[in-house]
């Protein structure tokens, strides 16, 4: 599986730039640069460990399997394989605000459960995250 793929409604690989985890010990708060955006994300440090200047691959999809359900809110029970299985750590949100910034930048907003993520980047590449939309973070770490 490359890692820019069609399904993605947005991708980019970032660089954690600052790692706090002061307020929540197994809760971290990074802030990161990517080569067309920002990001700021609450990650699960106990799950998933990461550090200052550690790279990673970021996607964002509202859709992990290759069948369509008929039901398409209830979880896949089938087993069968997912862009889940190619990610170390995936959530599961939903974005609950887009804002317009000056000039080009949008920033969306998701809460996973109560971790949050703010991704900002230009308005071309976050037409398609739209409000109330649920969403996938798929992340997995690059050289």
């Amino acid at each position: 599986m490359e890692l820019s793929d069609p399904r993605y409604k947005f991708d980019d690989t970032f660089e954690v730039k600052n790692f706090d985890n002061e307020k929540f010990p197994t809760v971290a708060r990074l802030t990161c640069k990517g080569e067309n955006s920002s990001l700021e994300i609450d990650v699960y440090t106990d799950l998933y460990p990461i550090k200052e200047g550690d790279k990673f691959f970021m996607a964002l999809t509202d859709s992990v399997s290759n069948v369509q359900r008929e039901a398409p809110g209830v979880w896949d029970q089938s087993n069968e394989p997912t862009l889940m299985d190619h990610f170390e750590y995936v959530q599961y949100g939903k974005l609950y605000k887009k804002e317009s910034k000056k000039g080009d930048s949008v920033s969306v907003f998701v809460s996973y459960g109560g971790l949050l993520m703010k991704l900002e980047a230009g308005r071309r590449e976050l037409e398609n995250l739209h409000l109330d939309q649920r969403l996938y973070l798929l992340i997995k770490r690059v050289e």
